[in-house]
């Protein structure tokens, strides 16, 4: 079991899940709480007047805001590590590709479609007749369409800097592969 940086947790909060989804919720959380503490800390320095950076004079009430975003900071940052060991690519069916940072990139039903289908069978080569049926059921989408997608979301795995690829190799297809398989290919 992971043990959390900071003894206190949120009630549910499970530092030890196995699912990339409860990461995620956690990072939304704290990214919420986080954004929260830090507008009461403006609007604490700006009635106190302590903005011009003389935090030797910090009231009481700013240092415990203080020393709550710094846990909040380290907690965020543990779900952003957990969720990447989880899922070094993780698709949302209603927003796209969450990238490390929580961003999400947008995809195309077509291009959630064919990283679904890549996602359940990484590291396995598909010519694009094959992916055609299998990732959409369509074989009669010519290979140059097919083509056209894995293009756009290999852009789109690219943008949410997320630790895998999309491979092609002659005569046998394309395949999705992850970090070490990445680097392994390369050298």
């Amino acid at each position: 079991m992971l043990i959390a940086a900071d003894g206190r947790l949120i009630d549910g909060e499970d530092p030890g899940t196995m699912r990339a989804a409860d990461a995620r919720r956690w990072i939304e959380i704290y990214s919420r709480l986080l954004e929260f503490k830090e507008e009461l800390l403006e609007r604490v320095q700006i009635k106190t007047g302590t903005r011009s950076g003389k935090w030797e004079e910090l009231q009481v009430d700013e240092r415990v805001v203080l020393t709550e975003l710094a846990r909040l900071r380290t907690r965020l940052s543990f779900w952003r590590h957990r969720h990447a060991e989880l899922a070094p690519v993780d698709l949302d069916e209603h927003s796209g590709i969450i990238g490390p940072d929580g961003e999400a990139i947008p995809l195309t039903g077509r291009e959630a479609q064919l990283l679904r289908f890549l996602l359940q069978n990484p590291g396995r080569y598909y010519d694009t007749r094959t992916l055609a049926a299998k990732a959409w059921n369509d074989p009669s989408l010519a290979s140059e369409q097919v083509r056209t997608y894995v293009v756009r979301l290999r852009r789109r795995l690219e943008e949410a800097q997320v630790s895998c690829d999309i491979q092609s190799e002659r005569r046998r297809g394309y395949a999705l592969v992850f970090g070490a398989q990445e680097e392994s290919r390369l050298a």
